[in-house]
């Protein structure tokens, strides 16, 4: 009875597997998707495409969102792209998000530095602004 019991349950746990792949499996295609999408990102930027980059790289934050190896970064890389689109307001926003999610981490660190650099561009900016006038 127990072992008929037994491949009552093998059987029923390999016909739902065979309809369904396990779980991990469907990580590991996320994790390869997102990685695809934050690598075209990077090439796109690399081609001085930015514009297209952001583009690619919003697909990866929205569906990938749950991703702990791309999410940090895709959202840093955002705020580096939207330097390149000299939209520095954005940028700075961005980064200062990445640092209140990501506190005490390598990547907060990165996005403080960011924010520095965007201060920094900000500034001179405005001083190109005042002297047009």
């Amino acid at each position: 009875m127990i072992r008929n019991l037994f491949i009552i349950l093998c059987l029923l746990v390999f016909s739902v597997n065979a309809e369904n792949p396990p779980l991990f499996e469907k990580t590991t295609a996320s994790i390869s998707q997102a990685e695809q999408l934050y690598n075209q990102a990077m090439e796109l930027r690399e081609e001085g495409n930015s514009y297209d980059a952001i583009q690619v790289l919003s697909k990866a934050i929205v569906h990938h969102s749950t991703n702990k190896n791309f999410i940090a970064k895709s959202e840093l890389l955002s705020a580096e792209l939207y330097i390149d689109l000299n939209l520095l307001l954005a940028a700075d926003a961005t980064a200062k998000q990445v640092m209140n999610i990501y506190v005490n981490s390598d990547i907060a660190i990165e996005a403080n530095l960011l924010r520095e650099r965007i201060e920094e561009l900000i500034l001179e900016a405005e001083r190109i602004e005042d002297e047009e006038k």
